[in-house]
């Protein structure tokens, strides 16, 4: 098991990645092999998320690396704490690559519900609607039941292009899966139709929704 020295560096990062204080987390990791003792796979994968609450991305990509290198397998935590990191810096692109990457063969990770959501909302944010629909089609393919932040996040994207039609389709879909939709999915769309000028169609949204 884990040593009681182990187990306070890694609480400690934990801890400071709660706290958005990623530099402090970083910090007790050299801290940690300073003091002689060998980071383990836990060690990283906190480091890795204190990075991704602050949208740290080059460092959650550094830290993943590293962990490899130091001869632990990166799990779906790690991979998902990278996405996510990725996402909230604006790297759609890296995001993409790192759930290809799961899958490769020498990696062989599964993506997870949270693998998928996290790129999703990476493309989301950027605007990349079609490539957030192809990630949604994606899971359900591979078994993954789309939950409501999948399609919220899809709805961030397609309001971000004005993509109303696509954006009411959806809305159906989620009602159709037995997922109702919240509240931010109703603002998405409204986004959405406002972007297009759709203002007949966005009372008609709120009439339904009340």
């Amino acid at each position: 098991g884990a040593q009681p020295e182990e187990v306070y560096y890694n609480n400690g990062m934990s801890a400071w990645g709660k706290r958005q204080q990623w530099q402090k987390a970083i910090q007790l990791l050299l801290d940690m092999r300073l003091a002689g003792v060998p980071p383990n796979s836990r060690s990283y994968k906190a480091a890795i998320s204190a990075c991704e609450k602050a949208g740290q991305w080059e460092q959650s990509l550094s830290l993943l690396t590293e962990m490899r290198e130091a001869g632990f397998k990166a799990d779906a935590i790690a991979f998902n704490g990278a996405i996510s990191a990725c996402g909230k810096g604006g790297q759609w692109e890296r995001a993409l690559s790192l759930l290809v990457e799961m899958q490769d063969e020498g990696t062989d990770v599964a993506p997870t519900l949270v693998s998928y959501n996290s790129a999703i909302a990476a493309c989301g944010k950027a605007g990349q609607w079609e490539r957030a629909a192809a990630l949604l089609d994606d899971m359900r393919s591979a078994g993954i039941a789309p939950d409501v932040v999948s399609f919220n996040s899809l709805l961030v994207a397609c309001a971000e292009v004005g993509r109303w039609e696509r954006a009411l389709s959806l809305l159906g879909d989620m009602q159709s899966a037995g997922i109702q939709p919240v509240v931010a999915s109703i603002q998405a769309t409204m986004r959405a139709l406002v972007a297009a000028s759709q203002l007949d169609a966005g009372f008609e949204l709120l009439r339904m929704s009340e």
